[in-house]
């Protein structure tokens, strides 16, 4: 097990993979049904020990026993997950959709942001920053709070920048573009 392990993060790198190994191995021999429809560009996460799923027609959650907790319609090609304490994010990069989803309470919020989607995080608290190409700026990035209240924008016409963070608090965000010299 060890080796596939390390096998796997050398070949795949990062966090998430490592996390995908580790609730493999941790669940081998029980096994549960979650009545999705497969798609090449679902998203999975392991969510309050279920299945938080991101398709690009919404996002569904399921409990421990495979029983749909929560449904969301929102349109996000290319679907990525994320979650915090109480919620799962979706969105879809290079779309324009993005929404929450709590495990049991259901959607949280549904939002249409201008222009396709960058990158997004959510914070504990459930802030949301949200980068984004608008015609005119090379990157849009947004702060809202858990009611998908819009709190602060940076626009810029100069920089493009690929990925963004949200404070627990929403009153800082980061950025990061890259090929910028001292740490801009």
């Amino acid at each position: 097990a060890r080796v596939l392990c390390i096998a796997a993060i050398a070949v795949f790198g990062g966090r998430r993979v490592t996390g995908r190994i580790d609730r493999l191995l941790r669940y081998a021999g029980e096994q549960t049904v979650f009545p999705i429809d497969v798609h090449s560009s679902n998203s999975y996460l392991s969510f309050h020990n279920g299945l938080a799923v991101a398709s690009p027609d919404g996002m569904q959650c399921f409990d421990s026993n495979g029983e749909q907790t929560a449904l969301a319609q929102c349109k996000m090609d290319n679907p990525v997950l994320l979650q915090n304490r109480t919620v799962a994010l979706g969105y879809g990069v290079g779309s324009s959709g993005l929404c929450t989803v709590h495990h049991t309470k259901g959607e949280q919020l549904n939002l249409t942001v201008p222009g396709p989607i960058i990158d997004a995080d959510l914070s504990d608290e459930g802030y949301i920053c949200c980068a984004s190409n608008q015609p005119g700026y090379k990157t849009v990035l947004n702060v809202y709070d858990a009611a998908g209240n819009q709190i602060y924008t940076w626009l810029s016409s100069t920089q493009f920048f690929g990925q963004c963070a949200v404070s627990g608090d929403g009153k800082s965000m980061c950025s990061v573009a890259p090929g910028l010299d001292g740490g801009s």
